[in-house]
């Protein structure tokens, strides 16, 4: 079995829908690349020329605001496909993505992905899903920024990223290495403000702080904190 086949298996995978075979022809026409942490993977303004699969890493997917912050719109791991909308509506990348650890992505050239997306209806129909999801947390993310304080946002982001990526050998330590200012910019505060709310959870001994990891010492009365009103 193919990597590419095997890492976009699960059923949010668009790719789950193509069998053995077919994954073997398409395999020939993938590229794969290794970013290093911290580098660019495709910028804002810029014209797809293909999509991207991750394979290992994650990478943030990030816009500029007009006042010149960064504001993340979401974390990428295994499995994700990054650029495919921009590249479905024929437009520029409204977003930038950059890997936040060592990563390795495959590229899916355009001639390709317009082939499989004319040849199997079922996978346009399972990227149409995927766009959905990714709408449908946007939506809920501007709903929470809009009308939750700042203090809840936090509570709750710690507890996306723990069920999403899971714990360390420890199983408390959350399986992602953010940067503070990321944090921020992922629940849409400042970074002062963000240090302060994570201070506050400390001293409540909710989490604990090591480096720029954080680990989950009281789940249930953080999940309590974000629930609050």
């Amino acid at each position: 079995m193919l990597e590419i086949y095997t890492i976009n298996s699960g059923l949010d995978s668009p790719f789950h829908i193509f069998s053995d075979e077919v994954m073997k022809t398409i395999e020939p026409e993938l590229k794969t690349f290794h970013f290093k942490k911290k580098q660019l993977i495709f910028r804002e303004g810029f014209t797809p020329t293909g999509m991207f699969i991750m394979v290992s890493g994650k990478a943030k997917i990030y816009r500029i605001s007009e006042n010149g912050k960064e504001v993340i719109l979401s974390i990428a791991e295994k499995n994700d496909l990054l650029g495919y909308h921009h590249l479905i509506s024929n437009i520029e990348y409204s977003s930038s993505a950059t890997v936040i650890e060592d990563s390795e992505l495959r590229f899916i050239p355009k001639e390709l992905f317009f082939r499989l997306v004319h040849d199997y209806p079922d996978f346009s129909l399972a990227l149409m899903q995927s766009f959905t999801r990714e709408f449908d947390k946007l939506l809920d993310k501007l709903v929470d920024v809009t009308s939750k304080h700042v203090r809840k946002r936090v509570a709750e982001l710690l507890l996306r990223l723990l069920k999403r990526f899971g714990t360390e050998s420890d199983n408390k330590t959350i399986n992602i290495t953010l940067l503070r200012e990321d944090l921020a910019h992922l629940v849409v505060t400042n970074t002062e403000t963000l240090v302060r709310i994570l201070s506050e959870f400390r001293s409540e001994k909710l989490i604990d702080l090591q480096g720029k990891k954080i680990s989950i010492l009281n789940p249930k009365q953080l999940t309590k904190v974000s629930a609050m009103y």
